[in-house]
């Protein structure tokens, strides 16, 4: 029986293996020149997992967010991988190819161990092993956590749930301690792949204490017993995360109530329908389905066609039966599998539907503020996607054992339908790979000039410079403030600063500093702000400043390129050298001068709040307390002589709440003279790039058009208090310098208050 037992499990290792490398072709051709993705998230996980594996020490990334840096689990950079790697580099000399190797095999054999695990549940729980053979690629490749190997590379392991899944099935029916203490293993290597990976285990493992308390007919004794060991798991394995933490890192002032808790949560759109599924396309086309359709990014709840049909007709039956009051024919079908699976996968999904906390119970976030940290909801809805898949191949080949014509074919048809959507999603997945040469050569340089050629060119070194810094200034990452207009730029800069060797300081990371990252912005504030990067640098080095060729800089921007000097053009990027001290010893000079300067423009329009007397004001005698409810106009301008065509600069200054994300927006609403809308601009807080303790100054470049006749100065407002206090609204031409004092003997520089 053993011996059956092995030729089988070694007939679908091998259905496994043919599976993995049909479905990663596109990346198992060359592994070693592949790059997945070189935007956004993809290209900075790439970035932080190369240039720390090669050039990085300990759990500390200095590759951006200079000269700060920031921990490596916080710019998503696979620590335990990382880590070992770049110590492990001393004694071997990496290259990317081999790097590159390393992980994408790593993913593929994740694929392939995925398989394997799905095929030993699905034996486990009784089918016969050679439609388990069959249909554990089908779910392991319909999986949309697939697509997490564009970029996402630490969430794209698809053999953690399932390992979870198995080794709870064999704990459920044994006991045995040893499963628990595999999944706590486990549980100490997948959270330094990525904390998301760990948030799986606990949220399933919850679960599953819940559900087998409440569903399983023991004593209480037995059931405490049991959960026991499953609750010391969730225990121990936060304690190792945070024990690891606490040794590495020395930031405290992480925010710790991120942007987008309820954002990205799981839809009926996402459980139902995807983009990526043959027989969805195929009913675009025909205009069958005109709406929206799932992408990749939240659908982890789709769970395929064939899956939703029997879920669906066994939903119906259920119901069906129970009206019928035939409870003893519903128990039966139910209990295909232990009725905690099912609710561990009903849990899971509502979870991600952002459940109970968007039913008006946000305020839950506040008593257990671990949950605050795993923003993306929708990922947890892989633990409903595994378990329902599972439970349908079940409740399928249990038909197969009817002796009947739709016993012995039902599995076949629904085998058919399934194999056909994966086939879909594969291709799909293979197409998409085909551009990772591309991104190799294009990373590094192969088809055009490398950065170190175009140094050597002029006679620099890298080693003259002290770090890149990319203009328009990019800063992700704080949750209070987010800078990410040139989101490209952000990931040609990490290209320059890779085959430079240099650190960024530009940064795309998670729960940052809020001190650093205010310090950091205000390198984008203009002349009148205080620069800490430039102000206390000890490195009398250049920086490596960068913008796109063409692209169009605001003033403020502007201002560093005018005192920088001019190197050439390399990669469609402009480069300068901007030498920090040089910059220092100006902005010193200007701020004398403006001090004991009596010439000052007048701004067009002035809003000081100086009547409504209180003392937490950011200048002057008084400011406007917190508006609270729906949006509220706060001025109206007359702008009909107000000169047009010409660049203007809106700003104000805003006290925010230190609780959260959150922070308000102002509209620039441009209106003819007959009062119609002719355009929209925003002053958004949360682009600030001047601060003062929680005071945050956003603001905005604007031209004004010709035939504007009125400006309306609107509030986007909440229910919920996310600032306290309003102050000094200021419009002014981009040209003019408006300079006040106030009876502390503050000096105010186009709406900046000036260093002392």
């Amino acid at each position: 029986m053993n011996n059956r037992k092995h030729i089988w499990t070694l007939l679908a290792m091998i259905v496994a293996l043919a599976a993995t490398c049909y479905v990663f072709r596109g990346i198992l051709h060359d592994p070693a020149h592949i790059v997945h993705e070189l935007g956004g998230d993809g290209m900075k996980n790439y970035y932080a997992f190369i240039s720390h594996s090669l050039y990085g020490h300990g759990w500390w990334f200095k590759g951006m967010n200079y000269p700060y840096g920031e921990h490596i689990m916080f710019v998503d950079g696979q620590p335990i991988l990382t880590v070992t790697l770049s110590w492990l580099h001393q004694w071997w000399q990496f290259t990317p190819e081999n790097l590159n190797v390393v992980l994408n095999l790593l993913m593929t054999l994740a694929f392939f161990l995925g398989i394997v695990y799905v095929y030993k549940i699905l034996v486990r729980l009784g089918v016969a092993p050679i439609w388990a053979m069959l249909f554990a690629p089908l779910i392991i490749t319909v999986s949309m956590q697939n697509f997490r190997v564009f970029g996402l590379y630490g969430l794209s392991y698809a053999c953690v749930i399932p390992m979870m899944f198995y080794w709870f099935l064999h704990y459920h029916d044994s006991g045995k301690k040893k499963y628990m203490l595999y999944l706590l293993a486990m549980a100490c290597i997948v959270m330094f792949l990525h904390p998301y990976q760990l948030a799986l285990i606990l949220i399933w493992s919850a679960l599953y204490i819940v559900g087998y308390w409440f569903m399983t007919p023991l004593s209480p004794k037995n059931r405490l017993r049991h959960i026991v060991p499953v609750a010391l798991v969730l225990v121990c394995s936060f304690i190792v995360l945070k024990s690891v933490l606490a040794a590495t890192d020395h930031v405290t002032d992480r925010p710790e109530y991120p942007h987008g808790l309820l954002s990205y949560g799981t839809t009926c759109i996402d459980i139902f329908t995807n983009a990526h599924s043959p027989y969805w396309t195929w009913m675009q086309k025909k205009g069958l389905v005109t709406g929206e359709i799932g992408g990749d990014a939240q659908s982890y709840a789709y769970t395929g066609v064939a899956a939703i049909l029997v879920t669906s007709v066994v939903i119906i039956t259920l119901l069906i039966l129970l009206l019928l009051r035939r409870k003893e024919a519903a128990t039966k079908i139910f209990s295909v599998v232990p009725a905690v699976w099912w609710f561990i996968a009903a849990g899971a999904l509502l979870f991600s539907m952002g459940v109970p906390f968007v039913w008006g119970m946000q305020w839950t976030f506040d008593y257990v503020s671990v949950l605050r940290q795993f923003r993306s909801l929708g990922w947890f809805a892989l633990l409903f996607y595994y378990i329902i898949t599972v439970i349908a191949v079940v409740l399928v080949t249990r038909v197969a054992l009817i002796k009947s014509v739709a016993g012995r074919f039902l599995p076949f048809i629904i085998f058919v339908v399934w194999a056909y959507e994966a086939y879909g999603i594969s291709t799909h997945l293979y197409e998409r790979s085909a551009s990772g040469n591309y991104n190799y050569q294009f990373f590094n340089s192969h088809q055009e000039k490398n950065w170190n050629e175009f140094f050597k060119e002029r006679s620099l070194r890298p080693s003259d410079f002290q770090a890149v810094l990319f203009v328009p200034y990019q800063h992700v990452g704080s949750e209070k403030i987010w800078l990410s207009d040139a989101n490209w730029g952000l990931c040609m800069s990490m290209k320059a600063a890779f085959q430079l060797q240099l650190p960024l300081v530009d940064a795309s990371m998670s729960r940052s500093s809020w001190q650093q990252t205010f310090d950091q912005v205000k390198i984008a504030a203009g002349p009148y702000a205080y620069k800490t990067l430039i102000q206390q640098v000890k490195d009398e080095r250049p920086f490596l400043l960068l913008h796109f060729e063409g692209e169009q800089l605001n003033p403020d921007e502007k201002y560093l390129f005018q005192r920088a000097d001019s190197i050439g053009v390399n990669s469609n990027l402009v480069a300068y050298k901007l030498h920090p001290r040089k910059l220092a010893t100006l902005e010193k000079k200007e701020w004398e001068r403006i001090r004991t300067s009596t010439h000052t423009d007048t701004p067009y329009y002035y809003e000081p709040f100086a009547g409504k007397l209180n003392k937490q004001t950011i200048f002057g005698n008084g400011s406007q307390m917190a508006i609270i409810g729906k949006d509220t106009v706060l001025a109206s301008i007359d702008v009909r002589h107000w000169p047009k065509d010409i660049l203007y600069e809106a700003s104000a200054w805003f006290l925010v709440n230190r609780k959260d994300y959150r922070t308000p927006a102002m509209e620039i609403k441009c209106l003819d003279t007959t009062g119609a809308e002719i355009n929209t601009s925003y002053l958004v807080c949360g682009q600030a790039t001047d601060t003062r303790n929680m005071w945050f100054r956003p603001s905005k470049y604007f031209t004004l058009p010709e035939g504007s006749g009125q400006i309306l100065l609107r509030l986007n407002n909440t229910p919920d208090i996310m600032w306290y206090r309003l102050d000094e609204i200021m419009i002014r031409a981009a040209t003019d310098t408006i300079v006040m004092k106030d009876d502390e003997q503050r000096t105010m520089v186009n709406n900046h208050l000036l260093p002392q």
